[in-house]
């Protein structure tokens, strides 16, 4: 009788494990996703970071462009800005070169009215060689 009520007994923390394997089983899942996504996430940061000073240079571009033209290097602030056009262009779905392309645009439209100015003024041979 002991020995029945110990079967029984068994069978019945059997079931219950039997029970709960699913569950388990969707916990793994759920895991083996979780820990895949992660991988991913590891795996798009590290390429960020070898990808780094390229991503800065971009960054910095409006930056130079003023730079530039500021230092009356106009031709290099228009070959910066044709730049930005063609990755505007190509990578239309990236948000943060758009707006690089609108500080860029910035840049050259007050060169624009730099230049303007000048040429309203009196102007020497000289300045306009520049």
């Amino acid at each position: 009788n002991d020995i029945r009520q110990s079967f029984d007994k068994l069978e019945g923390q059997l079931s219950n494990v039997i029970g709960t394997v699913p569950q388990l089983q969707e916990a793994i899942e759920e895991c083996t996703q979780a820990a895949i996504e992660t991988n991913k996430m590891r795996q798009d940061a590290n390429v960020s970071l070898s990808k780094h000073p390229q991503i800065l240079e971009i960054l910095e571009l409006p930056q130079l462009i003023d730079t530039s033209i500021r230092n009356n290097f106009h031709e290099e602030g228009l070959e910066l800005h044709s730049f930005v056009c063609s990755l505007a262009v190509k990578h239309t779905d990236i948000p943060i070169i758009q707006m690089i392309k609108a500080d860029s645009d910035q840049c050259i439209l007050h060169m624009e009215e730099s230049l303007l100015k000048q040429l309203r003024a009196p102007i020497t041979l000289a300045q306009c060689l520049k």
